[in-house]
């Protein structure tokens, strides 16, 4: 409405196109995923989602490294490989552009950009569905009660979703950092010119201590601590911490955990088995 202009990231955070296609499961008793698989390929990543009666499948990638069709055949590819007796013909692959960045300005006068309009850098839902909900819980802390009040509570609030943002595009840089492969995409990826100046320090940092709250500025943190050791220590880049002995006690401690978990899991219904219940009869009081 006001034109206010978009702040690319795009130096940082490549990727700019997708495709995308809704896949029918073989049958309707498919097992559904908990999570989302992703796969990384040579020039982006394909998503894979498990939906109720269909799976939501794509891949986001950059122009500067891939054409529309490359995508496409590396997307087919996938779901024959993930579903051989998927009849291809039967798809409507759909083609997506963004510019990957945010708002220079998210209050401007009587407009507040929430949500899509604030800004977009992948096709992450989690992240996009938390900034909706920041946005409004930080709308509401700071809704102006007289309207001399609104240079400084708009202020405020462009300084929180500008920290959200950029927070979120270091965690999604922390991924490509960390990979090893060995593509021009992901190379560079990795060239230090492109990745956040606070990235690189807490990098540095992290090579002898693991992520902690002392390490973010903010109590609502959009990931907090525990996603970053998520990330580096599924991906084998562990602190250089010095060689202890482990206590027979914290073994044993360890040992136990596993396999109390491994009973809760052998008793819970699968996901599709939760959701039917749910379906039929809501979620019931424990």
């Amino acid at each position: 409405h006001y034109q206010v202009p978009l702040e690319s990231q795009q130096h940082i955070l490549f990727n700019n196109r997708a495709v995308a296609v809704q896949v029918p499961y073989p049958n309707s008793e498919q097992e559904l995923l908990s999570y989302t698989k992703a796969t990384a390929q040579d020039t982006g990543w394909i998503w894979d989602i498990g939906l109720q009666t269909r799976r939501g499948v794509g891949m986001v990638y950059s122009s500067a490294y891939e054409s529309s069709q490359g995508a496409k055949d590396k997307l087919i590819s996938y779901l024959k490989a993930t579903q051989s007796e998927l009849d291809i013909n039967k798809l409507t692959i759909r083609e997506l552009s963004f510019q990957p960045g945010y708002r220079t300005q998210f209050w401007h006068k009587n407009c507040i950009a929430i949500g899509m309009s604030a800004g977009f850098i992948e096709p992450l839902e989690a992240s996009a569905l938390v900034m909706v909900e920041l946005g409004l819980n930080t709308l509401l802390a700071n809704f102006p009660t007289h309207r001399k009040a609104m240079p400084q509570l708009s202020k405020r609030f462009d300084q929180q979703c500008h920290y959200r943002w950029q927070r979120i595009i270091e965690f999604l840089k922390l991924h490509y950092v960390l990979s090893k492969r060995s593509s021009d995409y992901w190379q560079a990826h990795r060239d230090s010119n492109t990745i956040p100046q606070t990235l690189l320090d807490n990098l540095a940092l992290w090579q002898y201590q693991s992520p902690w709250l002392n390490d973010f500025d903010r109590a609502q943190e959009v990931f907090s601590a525990a996603s970053y050791q998520f990330v580096l220590y599924g991906m084998k880049h562990l602190p250089a911490f010095p060689k202890m002995n482990m206590p027979a006690s914290i073994i044993e401690h360890f040992s136990n955990n596993q396999q109390a978990a491994k009973q809760g899991l052998a008793n819970l219904p699968t996901n599709r088995q939760l959701l039917e219940h749910i379906k039929n009869f809501g979620l019931q009081p424990i």
